[in-house]
């Protein structure tokens, strides 16, 4: 009787100790990803003059997972050299997967280039974010 009076102390002061103690989660306002977005994350390219987005988007393949791509311009009488990776999310925002590997482009002077990256194994993506930046 003795047993089932302490435990019962226990998990009550367990239970009173885990409610009200909320757990703090970030408003969509104070999200520091962009999501659906391709950004340049090298501050040389973010400016505009070097490599222009013409166009992107992101479509269901037929197995259910996610494509996105963008159409990358060079401005430039220059070869450059640029990297993208993805990394997609589920509807609530929670990474899916990880980081892709870096994809090199290489882009000739006032060339086009197009980026595509897919979703694996997973048909819950919602989400996509991608980063481009300089090659090395």
């Amino acid at each position: 009787m003795i047993a089932h009076r302490a435990f019962a102390i226990v998990f009550a002061a367990f239970v009173s100790g885990c409610i009200g103690v909320p757990t703090p989660v970030p408003s969509p306002a104070e999200d520091l990803v962009a999501y659906d977005q391709f950004v340049f994350i090298d501050d040389d390219l973010a400016d505009g003059e070097a490599v222009w987005i013409d166009k992107s988007g992101a479509r269901r393949t037929a197995t259910g997972t996610l494509e996105v791509w963008a159409q990358l311009r060079n401005q430039t009488g220059e070869p450059i050299e640029l990297e993208a990776r993805v990394r997609f999310f589920d509807r609530d925002r929670v990474p899916l997967e990880g980081p892709s590997g870096w994809t090199r482009m290489f882009l000739t002077p006032k060339g086009i280039t197009t980026f595509r990256a897919f979703s694996t194994g997973t048909t819950e993506v919602i989400h996509f974010y991608v980063e481009i930046q300089e090659g090395a």
